[in-house]
């Protein structure tokens, strides 16, 4: 059976999984990026796992293409260099070593773009041509479609909402900025949030009785659909900050939908509510449609393979390739 091997190479770990045509996961496997801070190291890694999820599906896998995204990879180049959340201090050529060890085509890009292509090929936005992916993970990336085609930009660095600035002076980013976006609506950010929170009310809160080394997003949200008045607040201070960039990005795109994706947007209408709210109190009052905000039809955990996979389908009917 053809298959495109679809990877997402995060700040804490690495996801891949054998894709079918019709968006199937025959596949797949997980290792942590953090593991192999050099980048000769983590492509051995890559290649090694790479081998192991064909092998998995015995004499059926026959490998089409590879589709990767990673933080600050280059669509054009097929590196990566000066990722924020990434340990590598080199660059790192993942589509040169890649191909050359495969023998396949490579197809790199922003890791925030793939929840975007995964979505329009095999998610809710398969009938859209305008439409923007927002994905809140370690990172906070947007991947942005336009008349029907994924916006790369000239470096293939468009749609790095998280850091934009969402408050001059504001919190310290990872990027060395300070305000930026990620700062606040990310894991950690929204971590921070949490904590700060708790120190400034004396409310009542499960939150209290959690070490901060355990706190998390997913627990967060959990908690504010259980009920708790401080973890609701979190995710309301979230969503407005959030809201409020959005609304530039309505005003600057005029998308048809933005989806919210990645384990904070499990908190359903918790944190979508406000975050609409928030786009539309910051929106201009003239704007002439209605904006509309949609949790990722995707799996968490299945939604970056599955828009790597979809790369390389893309790619193959670009080129004209005819797969039975």
């Amino acid at each position: 059976m053809a298959i495109a091997v679809g990877i997402d190479v995060g700040g804490t770990s690495t996801k891949l999984g054998a894709v079918t045509r019709d968006g199937q996961i025959l596949s797949k496997a997980r290792f942590s990026t953090r593991d192999f801070p050099d980048g000769q190291a983590f492509l051995e890694a890559l290649s090694s796992n790479i081998n192991q999820l064909v092998a998995d599906l015995g004499q059926s896998g026959e490998i089409l293409g590879i589709g990767i995204g990673a933080p600050k990879a280059n669509y054009f180049t097929g590196l990566v260099e000066g990722a924020a959340n990434l340990l590598w201090k080199s660059p790192v050529d993942l589509r040169g070593y890649l191909q050359n060890y495969f023998n396949v085509p490579v197809i790199v890009t922003n890791d925030a773009n793939l929840a975007a292509v995964g979505e329009k090929e095999f998610g809710a936005a398969k009938h859209m041509n305008n439409f923007l992916s927002v994905t809140i993970g370690t990172g906070l990336g947007c991947g942005i479609y336009m008349s029907g085609t994924l916006v790369h930009g000239q470096n293939d660095v468009a749609g790095e909402l998280g850091h934009t600035s969402a408050k001059i002076g504001g919190r310290e980013c990872q990027c060395g900025k300070q305000g930026c976006l990620e700062a606040y609506v990310s894991a950690k950010g929204i971590v921070r949030t949490a904590m700060k929170l708790l120190s400034k009310y004396e409310e009542d809160s499960s939150l209290r009785s959690i070490p901060a080394g355990q706190l998390s997003p997913t627990i967060i949200g959990q908690e504010a659909l259980n009920g708790d008045k401080m973890a609701s607040l979190v995710l309301e201070f979230t969503g407005d900050i959030l809201g409020y960039k959005l609304a530039d990005m309505v005003a600057m795109f005029n998308p048809e939908a933005i989806f919210l994706a990645g384990g904070v947007a499990n908190a359903g209408p918790l944190l979508l509510d406000p975050t609409l709210e928030s786009i539309k109190k910051y929106l201009y009052n003239t704007y002439p449609d209605p904006v509309v905000l949609l949790p990722s039809a995707l799996k968490d955990d299945e939604m970056a393979v599955l828009g790597g996979g979809a790369l390389v389908w893309e790619h193959l009917e670009d080129q004209m390739v005819i797969v039975n």
